[in-house]
């Protein structure tokens, strides 16, 4: 049986088998993507070489560490006029795992705080609505 070293320059394809998606790889680019519905945590793949229209040349298995990827949205402004729209000022996220937001004034005074993002600020300081104008978050 020949190794996958064995293979070196040949023109092979390479089909991968994960959860049921099925990746094609040729001269080492992928044709497809793995789908974003993947979960996260270790996995077994299983990558199969073989000559179009010929038995086999080599199958072998790995593992994978798969994590799924962050997506964060941050508004570039708000309204917080209590029309029920844009009243508040916070991120939208897509598998965060941690978060932290600080809201400062002009003068770097910090006047809001989370590490919830489910929290957004509504525009208010100690009670009061926080004057209009700008206002920096880290």
């Amino acid at each position: 049986m020949k190794k996958i070293n064995d293979i070196q320059k040949e023109a092979v394809q390479i089909v991968i088998v994960f959860f049921a998606l099925v990746l094609l790889m040729a001269n080492g680019v992928f044709g497809q993507t793995l789908s974003s519905s993947a979960p996260n945590g270790t996995v077994t793949y299983r990558i199969v070489a073989h000559k179009a229209n010929e038995s086999t040349i080599v199958s072998a298995s790995n593992t994978a560490n798969l994590k799924k990827s962050t997506s964060l949205f941050m508004p570039t402004a708000f309204t917080p006029d209590s029309d029920g729209i844009n009243d508040q000022f916070g991120a939208k996220g897509i598998n965060v795992r941690d978060f932290h937001l600080e809201v400062f004034n002009r003068w770097g005074e910090k006047i809001f705080e989370s590490t919830d993002i489910n929290t957004h600020w509504d525009g208010t300081y100690q009670g009061s609505a926080a004057q209009q104008g700008s206002y920096v978050y880290n």
